[in-house]
């Protein structure tokens, strides 16, 4: 390792680490070795150790080490000189992993004024190449159980981390094509929707309807109830829509009080005529809200393909 400290200010330094390509190269090789004969176990494919995850992950160890072996090696000199304030770690910067590049890390550093700083050595790398054979890994005396630790450590993580990534990538893709309130599409994946239908339908040559539900005077309503209860009659109202769901191609909230049906194969234009004035009769009943009745009015537009375009 390479080191070399710099003054930014009166009693702030910094403390640059380089670990040298071959380190790093060594580094990898050791826990690629061991990497490659337990995926086997773990259920990877052999020989695939990614690189960028194995050195991000030792990379992100070895700050936590240097850390913690800076704060050993500068606090008591610090401290048995003339009993001043010990030095005081601010930070220690993660380095941008470049696989086969060079690792730098940066350790700020609080120093009392009148004390000098030892010279630092850096951390004791024990990495070297190693020969995995088929017998047991855990077995071998030739790879450190350090080594295999990190190795195991880091095939956890790829699990976890796969597992959680896939997670977040589901809900993310829900977010973007739901309606966190209702459930409901949203108009982005109506939209797609609305593509393939009228796609269909003009390979076909069928009509599809397109209903436009809005509610009047949803604000106040908003205004007089507030807008929790304001949420909890839109939820009513899209279940209330859910109802005509076998007649529909697609059902989606726009946003506020707005709604999208799509009536597809349909032969005759009063067919959407009929489905809007069901809706319009659904909305009389009324819903129950804070021990009250509460009945909506609408206004529903309809537009046809292909009469009004594409």
């Amino acid at each position: 390792m390479k080191t070399s400290i710099q003054s930014v200010g009166p009693c702030r330094k910094k403390l640059r680490v380089e670990v040298p390509q071959d380190e790093v190269a060594n580094m990898y090789e050791s826990i690629a070795a061991v990497f490659v004969k337990q995926s086997e176990i773990k259920g990877f494919r052999r020989g695939k150790a990614p690189r960028a995850l194995v050195e991000k992950h030792y990379a992100r160890r070895m700050q936590e080490s240097l850390k913690e072996d800076v704060a050993r090696k500068f606090y008591r000199p610090a401290v048995e000189h003339e009993k001043i304030e010990p030095v005081a770690i601010i930070d220690v910067d993660e380095p941008d992993v470049v696989p086969g590049q060079p690792w730098a890390f940066t350790v700020t550093l609080d120093v009392p004024p009148e004390f000098k700083l030892p010279k630092y050595k850096g951390l004791s790398l024990k990495s070297s190449k190693i020969e995995v054979t088929d017998e047991d890994v855990a077995k071998r005396a030739s790879i450190a159980p350090a080594t295999i630790n990190t190795a195991n450590q880091l095939l956890a993580s790829i699990e976890n981390n796969a597992t959680l990534r896939s997670e977040a990538e589901d809900s993310l893709k829900r977010m973007s094509q739901y309606d966190f309130l209702t459930g409901l599409p949203n108009r982005k994946q109506l939209q797609e929707q609305l593509d393939q239908i009228l796609l269909d339908a003009g390979r076909m040559q069928h009509r599809v309807a397109v209903l436009c539900v809005g509610l009047d005077d949803f604000k106040g309503i908003n205004e007089q109830f507030g807008y929790q209860s304001g949420d909890q009659l839109l939820l009513a109202l899209a279940d209330r829509l859910r109802c005509h769901s076998g007649r529909l191609g697609a059902l989606a909230r726009l946003g506020g009080d707005q709604f999208a049906l799509v009536q597809p194969n349909i032969e005759q234009p009063y067919e959407a005529a009929e489905l809007a004035q069901l809706i319009l009769d659904d909305l009389e009943k009324p819903f129950s809200l804070e021990h009250q009745e509460i009945r909506l009015r609408a206004t529903i537009g309809i537009t046809l393909f292909p009469e009004d375009g594409n």
